[in-house]
């Protein structure tokens, strides 16, 4: 398997177990993250959000997997995503002046799954690389 292939399984992977998470075990999930659920509106809410648009992300970047048409664009989605997500997180722990250990683990991953998504992104822009 190549790197840009890794680089994608890595990130739709990602997204994929986290979406499912999410779907499967809302209130289960939010907890472990600190965060009680009391309702059932709640409970939907994550569902829909955390847990369907993490498996269309995931869906999106799984597509370069199997298209080759598809590479560039899933590569700019994961990056794009995973860079907004890990800037975001850093924002919220620097505003918030939170810290657990789940924070700074999450981040390094994001981070690194943006970085290396937009390495690959960028290779197979380039003129050459087509």
């Amino acid at each position: 398997m190549n790197t840009t292939r890794l680089v994608l399984a890595l990130c739709a992977a990602g997204f994929a177990v986290f979406g499912v998470w999410m779907l499967l075990f809302p209130v289960q999930g939010f907890a472990m993250l600190g965060v009680p659920v009391q309702s059932a509106d709640f409970a939907t809410e994550i569902r829909a959000f955390y847990g369907g648009l993490e498996l269309a992300l995931a869906a999106l970047i799984a597509r370069g997997l199997w298209r080759s048409d598809r590479v560039v664009p899933a590569l700019e989605i994961a990056a794009v995503a995973y860079g907004c997500v890990a800037l975001s997180r850093a924002l919220g722990l620097a505003i918030d002046g939170s810290g657990a250990t789940w924070h700074w683990i999450a981040l390094a991953t994001e981070a690194l799954l943006a970085a290396a998504a937009a390495f690959c992104w960028r290779r197979a822009s380039l003129p050459t690389a087509r």
